[in-house]
């Protein structure tokens, strides 16, 4: 859990690719490629960052490091009794 907390002090990246087809109309003059298939292919990439300016990832990050110390604590004193 905490290296999924963690996480938000990296950038995210996402990719993506499309493949399209598409047939052009048989009206059109002067084209070469009236009444033909055509493939149309795309592809993309974004990246995305947000700096912690209020700490908010900071605190995730410290909140799922206190749980498994909570639980050893809690445990140690069930065990005690």
């Amino acid at each position: 859990m905490v290296d999924y907390q963690r996480a938000g002090f990296f950038p995210t990246i996402t990719t993506g690719a499309a493949q399209n087809r598409s047939r052009t109309s048989q009206n059109v003059e002067g084209r070469s490629l009236a009444g033909k298939t055509v493939p149309d292919y795309s592809a993309g990439l974004a990246a995305s960052w947000e700096p912690d300016l209020f700490g908010r990832v900071r605190d995730s990050v410290n909140g799922a490091q206190a749980t498994p110390r909570q639980a050893r604590r809690t445990s140690k004193a069930y065990a005690c009794r």
